[in-house]
């Protein structure tokens, strides 16, 4: 009967678990466990050994034995080797030389490897992603050579068995990894067979790329605690354009406000609030913009030492500088894109802001007997239904020759099929405007005959209206204000630039426009802050047929009529004369009177009180049970 049978290798394995645990993990795991933990451990291990010595060793093969012995070794040596890194002072440390404690933490780096496919193995070894340093290591240390590296009479005899049992597979698996990549594309580059100057340059492009991409992490958890109290902001500024709208509606009917001061403090609180806010996103883009043009810079020098290695036929240096560019292209990116979402946050924050501003100061015009157009739900929603089938039938009025800037190309439409006209529409309630979106597309595939299709030219016209002001009232007595115009320009402004098409956009209101936005759009510096070579606008007050556009854009002079409401020219004298000659007796009109009295159309109506708004000696407002009348301006 052998030695074998006599052995309870239940009772050996459970001696052995203390050993396994150790080896089990890896030298990092053990760094960072408990003091306490460690020496536990520890204790374990050598009670272990104990009994292994006294009740198993005798019984053991030479090979079992030589084999178990060492694994006791080598776990005290890995526990050793952790107090060592720690720097932690214990008498445990004396059982193993400086040697020893190198090799095992020189070893322990190369763990990753366990958990990489050969065919990872090959794609990082290529991408010089971290595992590059350790395959060049892998070669100038000699780890590749088991055998010679532990032919050292200061490295004990058992810890060189354990060493073998114990690295053999890890090592034996980055060979196998590097004689793929080879096979794929060519000896791997030693430090050594690599110019100094280009391996600092590489290494001094990696340790930047990593700073600025730490320097990100941490600015997005910066710009998180600055929107946490911006929607308290954002919370404050609702109820605030609450109380604005109200305002508006009680002065369209000749109420005084009491308690203006009130408002104008949260206004200028609040406005604070916005402008920090701003001003804290513009100090990130700044940033980003400035690690933008490092990368850039630095993309720049290895993008002429590639063109180099490339004329030179150098074709692994050229691959090593060629990946280090892949990696800053990426980050580039994600820089870009960060930036991108925090000049949209900012943008937000302004149109907020602006809107404040326009609402209040909408109100003092009031207050100073500036006009105000008063329009009645139905009667905006006929301002957009003129509009938007007036667009329509020039749109259709076919065959069109459409004239791209962006592609110096033109086009002839003969129809309009395949989804290429589009109508959107925000709301559906009875007696009030949907805010309809027409849109027709001018597109191809992509690859000429296949391949989805792509816009080039896109027309739109944009019916604006304050819908919460009719749902709430009835009426609404807002003109259209920076912030609405923000509000709709902003999402078409990046998808046009994004698709390098020209989109061509007519926003409509019925209350007209604020004078800040006329101006602006007419002004010089409207084409800087607003309008891209993509995107090209209009204004127009769907109730007076008026447009307002930059003159300096050609692309949308070109267009205008697309856009431009057309009322006959008698019909409204003539109702202007009928509502003259009422007013000589008596110092208002009530517009349902007017309506029944002409039997005129309604935009004819809505065109003729306008018109006489404007002129100065009349004024619109809203009388509770009467509705909306035109009188003339006390002295």
């Amino acid at each position: 009967m052998s030695l074998s049978r006599k052995i309870n290798w239940d009772a050996l394995n459970k001696i052995l678990s203390p050993v396994d645990e150790t080896l089990g993990s890896d030298l990092e795991a053990l760094r960072r466990k408990d003091a306490r933990e460690r020496t536990d451990l520890w204790n374990r291990i050598v009670m272990s050994q104990n009994t292994y010595n006294n009740e198993f060793l005798p019984a053991l093969s030479p090979d079992l034995r030589n084999e178990l012995s060492s694994k006791f070794r080598l776990a005290r040596l890995f526990l050793a080797a952790a107090l060592w890194i720690n720097n932690e002072d214990s008498p445990t440390l004396d059982e193993f030389n400086q040697k020893e404690l190198d090799l095992v933490q020189d070893f322990e780096r190369f763990n990753v490897f366990d958990v990489l496919t050969i065919e990872e193995i090959v794609q990082r070894i290529a991408r010089r992603e971290d595992i590059y340093e350790l395959i060049v290591d892998f070669y100038q240390k000699q780890y590749s050579d088991l055998d010679t590296l532990l032919d050292d009479p200061d490295i004990q005899r058992d810890l060189k068995l354990a060493f073998k049992n114990q690295y053999k597979k890890r090592l034996e698996k980055i060979a196998e990894g590097v004689k793929a990549y080879v096979g794929l594309y060519g000896p791997v580059i030693i430090i050594t067979q690599i110019e100094k100057k280009i391996w600092d340059k590489i290494k001094e492009s990696e340790g930047e790329r990593k700073r600025i991409a730490d320097e990100l992490e941490s600015q997005i958890r910066e710009i998180s605690s600055i929107f946490s109290p911006a929607s308290e902001t954002d919370s404050e500024g609702q109820r605030l354009n609450q109380k604005l709208s109200e305002l508006v509606a009680e002065l369209a009917t000749g109420w005084q406000p009491k308690d203006l001061e009130s408002l104008e403090t949260q206004k200028d609180a609040l406005l604070g609030q916005y402008i920090s806010l701003e001003r804290g996103l513009s100090s990130r883009i700044d940033v980003v913009e400035q690690q933008r043009k490092e990368l850039e810079n630095r993309e720049h020098e290895l993008e002429q030492d590639k063109q180099e290695y490339q004329s030179q036929l150098q074709e692994e240096k050229q691959r090593l500088v060629e990946s280090e560019l892949n990696e800053i292209s990426v980050l580039k990116l994600q820089l870009l894109d960060q930036e991108e979402s925090i000049d949209l946050e900012k943008r937000e924050f302004e149109r907020k802001r602006e809107e404040l501003e326009s609402r209040l100061q909408e109100i003092n015009d009031i207050l100073e007997g500036k006009p105000i157009r008063i329009i009645a739900g139905e009667a905006a929603k006929l301002c957009e239904l003129n509009y938007i089938s007036r667009f329509e039938t020039k749109m259709e009025n076919l065959p069109l020759k459409i004239y791209s800037p962006v592609e110096n190309r033109s086009y002839t439409v003969r129809s309009w099929k395949d989804n290429t006209h589009l109508k959107f529409m925000e709301d559906v309630s009875v007696g009030i405007p949907g805010n309809i979106r027409s849109r027709y597309s001018i597109s191809e595939k992509k690859y000429g005959f296949f391949g989805e299709k792509i816009n080039k030219v896109v027309f739109e016209a944009v019916s604006l209206n304050h819908l919460e002001e009719y749902k709430n009232y009835g009426y609404d007595a807002r003109r259209a204000n920076i912030a609405d115009f923000l509000g709709v320009i902003m999402q078409y402004i990046k998808t046009a630039e994004m698709g390098k098409y020209l989109h061509v956009l007519g926003i409509a209101s019925p209350t007209g426009w604020d004078e800040r936005v006329k101006k602006q759009i007419e002004s010089s510096e409207f084409t800087q802050n607003y309008v891209s070579k993509h995107v090209s606008i209009c204004i127009i007050d769907s109730a007076t047929g008026d447009v307002f556009y930059n003159p300096t854009d050609e692309r949308i002079s070109e267009y205008i009529d697309f856009f431009k409401p057309q009322f006959d020219r008698e019909r409204v004298m003539q109702v202007k004369s009928f509502i003259l000659e009422k007013l000589n007796r008596k110092d208002y009109v009530v517009y349902s009177d007017i309506v029944e009295e002409t039997n005129e159309v309604t935009e004819i109506i809505n065109k003729a009180f306008y018109d006489l708004e404007s002129e100065g000696e009349y004024r619109i407002r809203m009388i509770k049970d009467v509705g909306i009348v035109l009188e003339i301006k006390k002295q």
